[in-house]
Parts: structure tokens; sequence; C-alpha cells
């Protein structure tokens, strides 16, 4: 069940649940069922972290990732940057397409399970991360298996 879910159930059954000094508050509480009131208990962090940011009237910045990548070369490698907004693996395979065999593709494996990983444990789109992730990996790792 979600915290939108269950606002909706405590409203359908005629009562208004909103955050008031960080507390949440439920007026009148003896209108929602008692089951609904358990699920208000254990979805409670939730249900106050949905209510805040409904009314939030400052929209979060657009996410921006960046992706350090390194090319091997006669000088121990260059290396570069590039920034990723919603696409991994777009970026992965441009940088691929680009630099091909030059492409230090153990140091991007790595830089890339290290930097998302990160970001995905505290990213609401968590899952959504999580996937684009293990695609980026296995684009990887077919190409250093030479399937591309």
């Amino acid at each position: 069940m979600s915290a939108a879910e269950i606002i909706k159930q405590v409203a359908d059954a005629g009562a208004t649940i909103k955050v008031e000094g960080g507390v949440l508050v439920i007026r009148p509480a003896s209108a929602v069922p008692a089951p609904t009131m358990a699920s208000v208990k254990a979805y409670k962090p939730e249900i106050i972290r949905a209510l805040v940011a409904a009314n939030d009237p400052t929209p979060a910045p657009p996410r921006r990732v960046s992706l350090r990548y390194k090319l091997d070369g006669t000088n121990g490698g260059n290396s570069g940057g590039v920034i990723i907004d919603d696409d991994l693996v777009g970026a992965v395979r441009d940088l691929m397409e680009r630099y091909k065999s030059r492409l230090d593709m153990d140091d991007l494996l790595e830089r890339i399970r290290e930097r998302f990983a990160i970001v995905a444990e505290s990213a609401p789109d968590a899952e959504a991360l999580r996937v684009a992730l293990a695609e980026a990996e296995a684009v990887i790792l077919a190409s250093k298996r030479g399937e591309q």
C-alpha cells in the first residue's frame, strides 16, 4: 500500500489529513476506520513525506549525474566526463561508440557501479536507477566479451 492510497482512504472516510509542525494530524480521527488507521500508523513516515512534498512550492532541481571515464593512452590515460540526465545506457553506448577500444571498460564499469549504487540508495526512483545500472553493466560486459 502506498502513502497516496492511505491518504485517499482517509479522505474517502470524510476526514482531513495534514502535517502541522511535523506532526501528522487527522480530523476527525473517529471517522477513519480502524484498518485505515492501522495503515496510517504503519506508514506514518511515508505519509508525512508525501504530504510535505505535495505542499512544497519549490520543485527539486532535475538530478544531473556526471560520470567520469578514462581513455587508455601512453601517458597513463586521459580522462573526461559526461553528464547523464536520464539515460545511463545511452550515455555508455555513446562513449563506447565515440572512443571504441580506447575506452577503459574496466574503469568505466567500476565507476558506474560505484557512482550509481550510491545514487540509487537515496533516490526517489531507486528501482529505475538499479535497472539502468544493471542494463549499463550488461552493455559494458557484452562489449568486453565482443558481443556488441
